[in-house]
């Protein structure tokens, strides 16, 4: 006799075939996560070692994405803050993280609030990029 085995809820509420979209989805839930536990995650900037914008969440705020990316990849890299982070994300707080992936070495950007876990982002990232 077969054991029944219950069938696992699926975790994503909306789905994409296309790595890009299926990253921008997971931006935006990385987002609605953080406003439901009370940060105010206002954007997500995702860049490669040479700036090129790998995905991006800004939400309704009007922000220069490259520039908060080359700021966010500046502070990462520990050479310190530039002086005009504030400017660049219209006072905000900026918190930028290496995120090494496949040989490549991303970094992740957030402003207004920290992402909770990296590592988390981190493995998720690799699963949608491949």
């Amino acid at each position: 006799m077969r054991a029944i085995t219950p069938r696992r809820s699926e975790r994503r509420h909306r789905r994409a075939d296309v790595p890009a979209e299926a990253l921008r989805l997971y931006l935006d839930s990385v987002a609605e996560r953080a406003r439901r536990a009370g940060r105010c995650l206002s954007a997500l900037v995702l860049c490669d070692e040479t700036g090129w914008l790998v995905g991006s969440l800004a939400g309704d705020r009007e922000l220069d994405l490259p520039r908060v990316a080359a700021v966010g990849r500046w502070c990462a890299a520990g050479l310190g803050p530039l002086g005009d982070e504030l400017e660049a994300t219209g006072g905000e707080d900026l918190f930028a993280h290496p995120l090494p992936l496949h040989g490549r070495a991303l970094t992740l950007t957030s402003v207004g609030a920290r992402v909770r876990s990296v590592r988390t982002v981190a493995a998720d990232v690799a699963r949608i990029l491949g």
